[in-house]
């Protein structure tokens, strides 16, 4: 994955892959605080440390490349679990834009 998607995506993929599965029904500081964790566990992984450093970098990353997706804070799942591949997130960053 890392080989085809800059690192960052890759870090940004994982974490609001697991994010989406765990979040439920949680407020802005629990959806941050639940976020920031799994932001820390899945980017300390072998070739992925330090690519997402915070919170902050994902929001800024986010806006950067993926904004067009809507709020990451309120995703629905088949962003990242695509029924209709044409609104991924695994394809809509730099690497590959939606309808390419």
């Amino acid at each position: 994955m890392k080989e085809t998607f800059p690192i960052e995506e890759v870090t940004l993929f994982y974490t609001l892959r697991g994010f989406l599965s765990e979040r439920r029904d949680s407020d802005a500081k629990e959806i941050d605080d639940l976020t920031a964790h799994l932001l820390s566990k899945r980017g300390n992984r072998p070739g992925l440390e330090g690519s997402l450093p915070d919170l902050e970098a994902l929001d800024k990353l986010w806006d950067d490349r993926f904004a067009h997706l809507g709020p990451w804070r309120k995703l629905a799942p088949d962003v990242v679990y695509p029924k209709d591949k044409s609104n991924s997130l695994a394809i809509s960053g730099s690497a590959c834009q939606p309808g390419s």
